[in-house]
Formats: structure tokens, C-alpha cells, sequence
């Protein structure tokens, strides 16, 4: 709807009446005898099909088509005069009822008063002659909306009318400038501020068929901006498809192509018999496992997008979408009904993620002999808990120390939740200005918990000539001594192991994917050289990034595992010059 549409006009009623068929009459005042019985079926808003002259040259059929307009101003005589029809409208009024009248703004009859008062207002031919650009229309010839003289004269033309009707069903409004219609209703609102417009658009299918053509035509959303209310054929033929579904509905909101664009999704899917290499009990076998469809997962999400123009009747043009996911899933079932330990060593626990991290829990440093938990073998002997440094749990003074949660006397990993972050998407912008187009991606992600590892590694790699692998900043460190009052490390030479809830970060980062600045030839310098377009671009990826994180590009780490083990590379960035040329 138009920004000053009155809202209440969705729940009216519109009754249409063809005065010539509408009676035994055919007349005016025949249809005021009617208006009692069209006011008892809830009628708000009666409207008028074409009340002008019809045309007589090249008129269809005996009585001719009312859409073929002969006069702009007055009444078809077979109707009534104006008087009577001034009539019917304020017996409308009376009866809490209001009306309107179709007006044909985009051609008239070939015998027109205007195509002979203003021939200089119509469309012409190769050959000169006046003519339509729908051959279909063989009683009506096309008006030239490049003539400005003609706005204005079918502007007063509304404006007359407006002063005794409350407004206007416009036929094929598409075919007509909206421009036009922005400055005619502005017109009229200076003698009939309430005034009702309607607009008959075109199909979709028409539409496109009409600008391949070379014929103007505005889209739904593009009158939308000069009319109250419309035929929505836009969005027509998706919706009875929709209707006898052969498509989605996704697919039908896509086709409303407002200035913004909202759509939220919500999904959930849950699988069963997954492939599983299930464990052969017992050592007869050749094979110690066997392939089974055994296993159970979920998934689900909320996705979110949004789609704007912030600038579209204007020399630049200025797109902007945005998208986020919430994404997880779950460990439902296993073979056995117990948790399972893959083969690459990912605990699987039903009802949790299928990476879940799970990490030692520590709290500080052993300081002394006395504090590193001991075990005692069947002999009696007493040993360091684990001995030393054994799956990446150590027993000795500068150690981390690590909690007995669950009261048994040792210490306890546990579940610290999933590696998936809490909400991730992208950001783009689109802007174009005459050949020219500009691309930006931006992503980013929110709440990711990852395990970095990359301290251990920096940690463990450093040598006696005081070389240091990149993987970590050796200066972050400051290692348990006995003395330092906090420290982020173990003691050096001891085993460093990141496993613990200390090495969990809650990550989050931004980054400017990608950039591209392209440039189209005009047609006329492609075509010389027999092509149907040239485009030159130029891309940058990975200019920069900006992270919480302490170790390098989040990005690099895999998602679903959430460790940072400092084995991949970091992003490099990328220029690329280019040029597509389409035959």
C-alpha cells in the first residue's frame, strides 16, 4: 500500500456493476433502484466498469468493448447524462456507501476526441500511423506518456472527476509511468485527500513478456508506491502453484519482492539407521567389526534472513542482506543403547552433541609434593596419579591440579558443551551505479566455544637457542614458578596440556570476506565485437578479521570438532583481476 493509505480499506467490500448488463435498462438511474439489495450483501465500495463513450471505429462485436475510451470527461449517453449519474453517487452516499469509476489511461478508441484534438499524445507506428504495442488490442490505439502535455491533461481529467466520486480503478496501470500516477494522486489529494486508488497490474508472465518487448511496465511493488490497492498478479500464477502444490511456499513469499524482506525457518530432522562399524565380540573373526545401520542422530535450527533495498528508484541502487543460523544437533541412539567411543576417539553420548568438548577440570597449580594425588599399585606401592604426563594428565609440582568432581578420589573430565557456535551468518551489500557494481561480504560468528591448543604446542616446541614456533606468542606465557602469583602455564618441563576448562574460549570474530568492484561495457561497444557482454572485475578476499580470540584466525579451526591443535594454515589473502565475456 501507499505510505498514507488508509489501513481500514483491507476490510472493504467492492461490488462491481457494468451498467450496460447490470439492468434490463442499462442505465443510471436503473442501478439506483439496485442499491438496496447491493447494500444488503456488505457492500463498502461500488465500482463502476468505464461509464464513457465507446468508440465506433474497429470496435469489437456489435456493441463495442468499454475499455475502447472515446471521451475522458463525460458519460456514455446509452447510460444516462452527467447529471444522472451525479445522481447515483449521492444516493451511494446516502445509502454509507462510496464510489468509484475505472478510468483507461493507457489508450483509447482510434476515433478518440483526443486523436483528434491532440494527435501529439499518441503512440506511432514504424510507419507513422497510430497504433498499440498489444496487437491483441485491435480497438484501441496506445497514448504516449513521453509527452508531458498529456499528464497534465489527464491529470485535470482526475481531478475533475474526484470532485464527484471517492476514486478510481485504473485499468493496465502498469502500462502507465508511475510517476505519472505519484503526481495525479498527489493532485487529487488537494480536492479529495480521501481518495481510493486501485491499480490493475499484469501477470508476472506478461510482465516479463511485455519488457522483453521493449514495452514499459511497472512490477506490483512499483505501484505500490502510487496506489492503495492491487491485483497482486505479481505473485498470482506462484500462488495458485502454491495453491495445487507444485510449489513451497518460500518460493511464493520470494515472489512479493517488497523493499524488505523477512523470512524465518525453523527445521528439525531426525535420522536413523546410519552406517556404524559395529565391534565383532571375540577373536574368531577376520574382522573386528561389522557394518550396520545402527545409529541415531538429530538436527535442527532456526535461520533467519533479511533482504532490503535501501535504495532502488534512484541513480544508485543499494541491496542489503543479511542472514543467521542457530544450528545443533544431537547424539540420539547407539547399537548398544550406551555411549559409544568412536574410532578416532569422539566420545558419543545420547541426548548431547555428536562433538561435544569435554575437558579436565582444574582449579591452580600443584605448589607441592603433597598436593599431586597419589596411587597405589596391588603391591602397595605409591605412585604419582597417571605417573607422568600420561593422556595429557600429569602428576607433579607446577602441574595443573586437577578437581575430583563426582567424590571418587580422582580426577574428573566433563562435558563443557558443543563446539557449535551460538549464531553465525553473513552480511552482504550489493550497490550499483551505472556500469559499475560493488560487492562487500562480511561474515561472523557468536559464542564458539574451541579448545586452543596452540599455547601447548608453542609451549613444547621451544628450543635451547630460544627459537619459538609462530603457533603461539611465547611471551603470553607466564609458567608456573613457585613464585609468580598468576600464572597461565604449567612449569617448564612439564607436560602442557590444553585439555583442561582453562584452554576453552568463547570466540567470536568478524570478518570482511570479500570485495569485488566489476564494470560492464555498454552494449553498443560489445556488440561491435560480436559479443553479448564484456565485465571487468576485480576481487579481494580475507582482507582482515576481528577476534576475542588468543590464538590465530578462528576460521581455520573445524567447527564441529572445536580444537585449535595449530595444524592448519591461516587464511592468506587473495586479489583477482578478471574479465567475462558472454557470447
Amino acid at each position: 500500500m501507499a505510505k498514507n493509505t488508509e489501513i481500514s480499506l483491507r476490510n472493504k467490500v467492492i461490488y462491481s456493476v457494468y451498467v450496460r448488463n447490470h439492468t434490463n435498462d442499462g442505465t443510471f438511474n436503473a442501478v439506483a433502484e439496485d442499491l438496496d439489495r447491493i447494500k444488503s450483501l456488505g457492500t463498502d465500495i461500488i465500482w463502476f466498469m468505464p461509464i464513457h463513450p465507446i468508440g465506433v471505429k474497429n470496435k469489437k462485436g456489435s456493441l463495442g468493448c468499454p475499455y475502447a475510451n472515446k471521451d475522458y470527461r463525460t458519460t456514455n449517453p446509452e447510460y444516462g447524462t452527467m447529471d444522472d449519474f451525479k445522481s447515483l453517487v449521492e444516493k451511494i452516499h446516502a445509502k454509507g456507501m462510496k464510489c468509484i469509476i475505472d478510468v483507461v489511461y493507457n489508450h483509447t478508441s482510434p476515433d478518440s476526441n483526443l486523436s483528434v484534438e491532440h494527435p501529439e499524445f499518441f503512440y506511432r507506428k514504424p510507419d507513422g500511423n497510430f497504433g498499440n504495442k498489444v496487437g491483441d488490442w485491435s480497438d484501441i490505439i496506445d497514448l504516449d506518456y513521453s509527452n508531458k502535455e498529456l499528464w497534465q491533461y489527464q491529470i485535470d481529467s482526475l481531478v475533475m472527476w474526484a470532485k464527484i466520486v471517492d476514486g478510481f480503478r485504473c485499468d493496465v496501470a502498469s502500462f502507465v509511468p508511475v510517476e505519472f500516477w505519484k503526481q495525479a494522486r498527489e493532485a487529487v489529494a488537494k480536492v479529495n485527500p480521501d481518495c481510493i486508488w486501485l491499480a490493475e497490474s499484469v501477470h508476472s508472465s506478461f510482465n516479463v513478456f511485455s519488457r522483453k518487448s521493449g514495452i514499459y511496465t511497472a512490477s506490483d511493488y512499483e505501484l505500490f508506491d502510487a496506489f492503495d490497492m492491487e491485483y497482486d498478479y505479481d505473485i498470482r500464477e506462484v500462488f495458485d502453484k502454491y495453491l495445487k502444490g507444485e510449489t513451497t511456499l518460500s518460493n511464493y513469499m520470494d515472489m512479493f519482492n517488497y523493499r524488505l524482506n523477512v523470512k524465518l525457518d525453523y527445521y528439525y530432522k531426525y535420522t536413523s539407521s546410519l552406517i556404524y562399524d559395529i565391534p565383532i565380540p571375540g577373536s574368531l573373526y577376520a574382522f573386528g567389526a561389522q557394518v550396520e545401520n545402527a545409529m541415531e542422530i538429530s538436527n535442527e535450527g532456526l535461520e533467519l534472513e533479511l533482504q532490503a533495498d535501501i535504495l532502488r528508484e534512484s541513480a544508485v541502487s543499494w541491496r542489503m542482506k543479511f542472514n543467521m543460523a542457530r544450528n545443533w544437533n544431537r547424539f540420539e541412539k547407539s547399537y548398544s543403547g550406551k555411549d559409544v567411543v568412536d574410532g578416532d576417539g569422539t566420545l558419543l553420548v545420547a541426548g548431547r552433541p555428536l562433538n561435544g568438548l569435554y575437558v579436565w577440570a582444574h582449579r591452580g597449580y600443584y605448589n607441592s609434593d603433597a598436593e599431586v594425588p597419589r596411587l597405589y599399585k596391588i603391591d602397595g606401592q605409591e605412585i604419582y596419579f597417571n605417573g607422568v604426563a600420561t593422556n595429557g594428565i600429569s602428576g607433579a609440582v607446577g602441574d595443573y591440579r586437577l578437581l575430583d568432581l563426582d567424590g571418587d578420589g580422582n580426577p574428573d573430565s566433563y562435558y563443557a558443551g558443543s563446539p557449535l557456535p551460538l549464531a553465525h551468518g553473513g552480511w552482504v551489500n550489493e550497490l550499483m551505479w551505472k556500469n559499475f557494481d560493488l560487492n562487500v561480504l562480511v561474515n561472523f560468528t557468536i559464542g564458539r566455544k574451541m579448545i586452543n591448543n596452540r599455547m601447548g604446542l608453542g609451549f613444547s616446541r621451544q628450543s635451547e637457542d630460544g627459537h619459538l614456533t609462530k603457533l603461539f606468542d611465547y611471551r603470553k606465557l607466564r609458567p608456573w614458578d613457585g613464585v609468580n602469583k598468576k600464572p597461565n602455564a604449567p612449569a617448564w618441563g612439564n607436560s602442557l596440556s590444553m585439555n583442561t576448562d582453562s584452554a576453552i574460549e568463547k570466540v567470536h570474530h568478524l570478518a570482511l570476506k570479500q570485495i569485488t568492484l566489476g564494470y560492464n561495457l555498454p552494449d553498443r561497444i560489445s556488440k561491435k565485437a560480436g559479443l553479448s557482454g564484456v565485465r571487468f572485475f576485480l576481487t579481494a578476499e580475507n582482507l582482515f578479521y576481528l577476534s576475542n580470540y588468543s590464538g590465530g584466525n578462528p576460521e581455520v579451526v573445524n567447527i564441529y570438532t572445536g580444537r585449535d591443535n595449530g595444524d592448519t594454515y591461516p587464511l592468506p589473502r587473495k586479489y583477482t583481476l578478471g574479465l567475462t565475456l558472454n557470447f
